[in-house]
């Protein structure tokens, strides 16, 4: 979603892919919510690490950290601050935005290409005291009148009789894999992204605006200090331990905290200080006369 007054006003492009909103042009201009309390968002970021792979997801998603103004509480937060021109591009579902035009003409909604779709679910809960009447509303919903309410604005979601919708993404999240990891990558990118922001900002902005002269050992260096940047904490392999899933596996769930868990999140956070640490050394290195 973006705000076509705040593009304007600060000469940015109408954002159309990641890699756009993750590049040194957008430093400053993009608001997101944290995947630990927003679902929507943690789907759109495991879409990335599964669309982009665990090596390049991570350093897009890195860049794109650097590039926040702010992290919201909840989702709908990016679509009010993005609207309220706040920021000029953020991740927002589909019906946020479709809402937003509605009444505001300088909102505009863009969808990545390949992006997920992401379902509205209907259930009754097994506690229900009411199942069959919970049933009924189910019913209710999927018949045409209850599909035409909730195409309407207000709930702009995408309804049973646009099935051309699913036919027209190419791409497929792996569910099995968004749940198994699901705990483990909301904490990581808490640690990585989250508990990083000042730290990751002013290192990418020394990246972004270093100058080698086009001297090779100066290129060399920046080049060094773009992967330490860009690098998680743990590799693909080792996020895929069940010991350490099993850790995570419903943590943001739970009421009270892990403490071993806690102890590994500070390990990350800890990794992470130092590699981006050791990155901005490295670009001071690189632009040293």
């Amino acid at each position: 979603m973006y705000n076509r007054r705040y593009l304007t006003k600060y000469q940015l492009p109408l954002p159309t892919t990641w890699q756009q909103l993750a590049s040194p042009v957008f430093m400053g201009h993009v608001m997101m919510s944290s995947p630990s309390q927003s679902g929507t968002t943690h789907m759109m970021v495991e879409s990335v690490l599964q669309q982009y792979g665990w090596e390049q997801g991570w350093a897009l998603l890195m860049r794109l950290g650097s590039n926040l103004s702010a992290i919201t509480a909840r989702s709908f937060g990016v679509s009010d601050g993005i609207t309220r021109g706040l920021a000029g591009a953020g991740l927002v579902i589909d019906s946020y935005a479709f809402n937003s035009q509605v009444r505001f003409d300088h909102v505009g909604f863009n969808i990545m290409p390949d992006s997920v779709i992401l379902p509205t679910y209907l259930g009754v809960t097994r506690s229900s005291a009411n199942p069959a009447n919970g049933a009924l509303f189910i019913q209710y919903l999927l018949s045409a009148r209850g599909q035409a309410i909730i195409g309407t604005p207000g709930m702009a979601k995408a309804t049973l009789s646009q099935p051309a919708l699913a036919r027209q993404t190419r791409y497929v999240t792996d569910k099995a894999l968004l749940y198994r990891r699901a705990g483990l990558l909301k904490a990581l990118f808490e640690q990585t992204i989250i508990q990083q922001m000042p730290r990751l900002k002013m290192t990418w902005q020394g990246i972004n605006g270093a100058d080698t002269q086009q001297e090779p050992w100066r290129i060399k260096l920046l080049e060094q200090a773009r992967r330490k940047a860009s690098m998680p904490p743990l590799n693909e392999q080792q996020a895929q331990d069940p010991a350490l899933l099993a850790l995570f596996d419903g943590m943001y769930d739970r009421e009270q905290g892990n403490p071993q868990a806690e102890r590994v999140m500070h390990q990350w956070r800890q990794v992470m200080e130092g590699r981006l640490n050791e990155a901005q050394r490295l670009v001071e290195q690189a632009v040293k006369p």
